[in-house]
């Protein structure tokens, strides 16, 4: 039987709400050495790009996942072949999978105020398409020429995680040579109906650029981390066991069910009887604010920086709850990162802020 590839993270884009420092320093806002709470400047009243022709139709949640793609296709050194020099063969073959769970909600809201108030006769076609959660992937696929599968996947808290086992299945799988995986929930008016003006939301989007690593090394690209295990089920603390196969240094914990103060999974419980020493745990649900399908991508992105910094050589991301907390699937996922083979160089990264008004690259 054919080895399958290993799949490693190739590039890292976002778009946050963080302040201008993170032009420089990629996701720096979110990594605990450079955190600061007082640069957290979200924008949840605008839509990011409203003022650029091509925008009248695009929701907040497509802007956002588009100013995450850009930077991730940049930074993996792809978009010559999909943008200045394209090549349509390998655009053929680069898939795209979007985790959100509110991504839709903006349009789907607008079009049922606008049925209440003036009948369905005044709804515009324009606009019917983008009542379907798949519309962020669309907008995505058709702005960057991507024409390999294309799915959203909006299954609740561990729908980033799953994103990116289901996108590392179709390039095992030969049904695509890259993968574009973005998390994307925007902080909109009718987000904040539905959660509750309560609790803090996260507003923007996180792209990782998956390949097989072989592949990536061929054509001089330099990977953040290798995909490891991957498990699904009902507890966080078993689908993180099950995951691993020994303890990791870095450990990303699921986000609290809102009626608890904090998640109930350790890292010691995580990583099961094998238990060593405690990891160290970096927990983005405090530092963002509840993140929904966004959430396991952009675990994985800061697991890629640290592992590619030399502050981790292992990452383990989990996302969702048991199923007595009332996650919306039941069940929790999990998945580790690994650093590649051989030494990890340190680099710059490019990321985009909510703040600008600039087009999409």
């Amino acid at each position: 039987m054919t080895d399958l590839p290993t799949v490693s993270i190739t590039g890292i884009g976002a778009c946050t709400p963080w302040g201008e420092g993170a032009a420089a320093t990629g996701l720096a806002g979110l990594l605990p050495e450079d955190l600061d709470t007082a640069a957290l400047r979200p924008d949840p009243g605008g839509t990011a790009g409203d003022d650029d022709r091509g925008t009248r139709y695009r929701d907040r949640a497509s802007d956002l996942a588009l100013r995450a793609a850009g930077p991730a296709l940049r930074d993996a050194g792809l978009a010559g072949l999909l943008l200045d020099d394209r090549d349509e063969e390998f655009a053929e073959a680069v898939a795209t999978v979007v985790s959100t769970g509110y991504g839709a909600l903006e349009n789907v809201c607008a079009a049922v105020d606008t049925i209440d108030r003036h009948s369905s006769a005044a709804l515009s076609p324009m606009t019917a398409h983008a009542m379907s959660s798949h519309v962020v992937g669309s907008w995505v696929t058709i702005r960057y020429g991507l024409r390999g599968p294309c799915l959203t996947l909006c299954d609740g808290p561990p729908s980033g995680i799953d994103a990116l086992h289901w996108a590392r299945n179709l390039i095992v799988m030969r049904r695509a040579r890259a993968a574009l995986v973005i998390g994307v929930e925007p902080d909109t008016a009718p987000v904040a109906r539905l959660l509750g003006d309560a609790a803090p939301r996260f507003d923007g989007a996180a792209a990782l650029i998956l390949e097989p690593r072989d592949a990536a090394l061929a054509r001089g690209a330099r990977p953040y981390a290798d995909l490891g295990g991957y498990a699904r089920r009902p507890d966080p603390a078993e689908a993180a066991a099950a995951a691993l196969d020994t303890p990791a240094d870095l450990w990303l914990p699921p986000e609290a069910p809102t009626r608890s103060p904090a998640p109930t999974t350790t890292p010691e419980a995580a990583f099961g009887a094998g238990g060593g020493e405690a990891a160290r745990s970096v927990d983005l649900a405090v530092r963002l604010g509840r993140s929904a399908g966004a959430l396991g991508v952009l675990q994985c992105a800061v697991a890629g920086l640290l592992i590619d910094g030399g502050a981790a050589r292992s990452a383990l991301a989990c996302c969702g709850g048991a199923a007595d907390e009332g996650a919306a699937d039941g069940g929790a996922a999990a998945l580790a990162l690994l650093a590649p083979p051989g030494p990890v160089p340190g680099r710059a990264h490019a990321i985009a802020t909510t703040e600008g008004r600039e087009p999409p690259p």
